[in-house]
C-alpha cells in the first residue's frame, strides 16, 4: 500500500460490499508513519483501524456531517496509535463506499489530554 497510488484509488474488501477509496493525502501520511516505525509494529495496528471501518463505519465517531473518526486502540508505550478520518460516499447502501481523508499519529500529549 505504500506509496504507489496516484489521486484516489479503490481497495475493495472482499467480505463485504463496501469499498474503500484513498486519497493522495491519506497515501501521503500513511507513507510517512510508515518511514517513522518499522512496518511489522504499526501496520497492524492501521489494518485494525481500517477493517473496524470498513466492517461497521457508521459505527465510528462522526465529527460533521459527512466526517467520521475512529482511533486504534491502546497497545502499550512502544506501540503508536493512530487517528483516521473518513467519509462515506454513496447515495444508497449498495452504492455507498468509504473515503479515507486523514491518517494521523496521535502523540502522547494527545493522549493525556484525552
Amino acid at each position: 500500500m505504500v506509496g504507489k497510488f496516484k489521486g484516489a484509488c479503490v481497495w475493495p474488501i472482499p467480505s463485504r460490499r463496501e469499498r474503500l477509496s484513498l486519497l493522495m493525502k491519506y497515501t501521503a501520511q500513511y507513507d510517512d508513519i510508515i518511514r517513522r516505525y518499522s512496518a511489522d509494529v504499526i501496520e497492524p495496528v492501521i489494518t485494525g483501524v481500517i477493517d473496524g471501518i470498513a466492517k461497521n463505519p457508521r459505527e465510528m465517531e462522526q465529527l460533521t456531517g459527512s466526517i467520521w473518526m475512529e482511533k486504534s486502540k491502546n497497545l502499550g508505550l512502544t506501540v503508536p496509535r493512530v487517528r483516521v478520518f473518513f467519509s462515506i460516499e454513496g447515495a444508497t447502501p449498495e452504492t455507498e463506499h468509504i473515503l479515507l481523508l486523514f491518517i494521523e499519529e496521535i502523540s502522547t500529549t494527545d493522549e493525556i489530554i484525552g
